[in-house]
């Protein structure tokens, strides 16, 4: 029997090992590297620009985790560090608040710029909208929480490790490369990655 643990707020946590070969972890995957390839995009584009600072942000009405098509490309946003440098050089094309981030300001989708940008995403197939898998989605049970739950997530050597905190206890049928594992065994791996890292730092 696996020890789950209860706090003193009635916070009830089960942790997992996943397997690298779930699909959970394949889509995981497929996110991370999504998110690079919409930066490096974003990097490069500000710098033909002359757009400074290194925050940027994507977002759009329409697809989700796939490329937007032509016919979506005026639902495309572009968003970029709010400082002093980019106001000035694109102060009659950017927005004056963005709601994603108040470091962001996002350009007008009649702009030139926003126009350019949109058409580099539809032809590089840029997914602009791309989410990480939420656990929900893999552990159908936690649907019946509602909102009643959070989790960490983190990576370690052949493996993912899962933690669920939930409002309350309930079964969870979990799928394919899902192993549950003591909460205990979860800290104690998150512990010494974190040690590992912080020893990395000071050779």
């Amino acid at each position: 029997m696996i020890k789950r643990f209860t706090s003193k707020e009635d916070v009830f946590e089960i942790a997992y090992r996943i397997s690298k070969d779930s699909d959970y972890a394949k889509e995981y995957a497929r996110y991370e590297k999504e998110e690079k390839r919409r930066f490096e995009i974003c990097e490069k584009f500000a710098k033909e620009k002359g757009i400074t600072g290194s925050k940027f942000a994507i977002a759009g009405d329409g697809s989700v985790n796939m490329p937007f098509n032509e016919n979506q490309k005026r639902n495309i946003y572009f968003f970029i560090e709010d400082n002093e440098l980019n106001r000035e050089r694109f102060k009659g094309s950017l927005k004056k608040k963005s709601s994603l981030s108040r470091a962001l300001r996002v350009f007008s989708r009649n702009s030139k710029v926003s126009k350019e940008f949109a058409k580099r995403c539809i032809d590089e197939g840029i997914v602009v909208n791309n989410h990480n898998p939420d656990a929900w989605a893999y552990l159908e049970d936690l649907k019946r929480l509602n909102s009643e739950y959070k989790y960490s997530l983190f990576e370690s050597g052949d493996f993912m490790y899962m933690k669920i905190d939930m409002g309350r206890s309930i079964d969870i049928t979990a799928p394919e490369g899902f192993e549950e594992i003591p909460v205990s065994e979860f800290y104690f791996i998150y512990e010494h990655l974190i040690e590992g890292k912080e020893n990395d730092k000071d050779e």
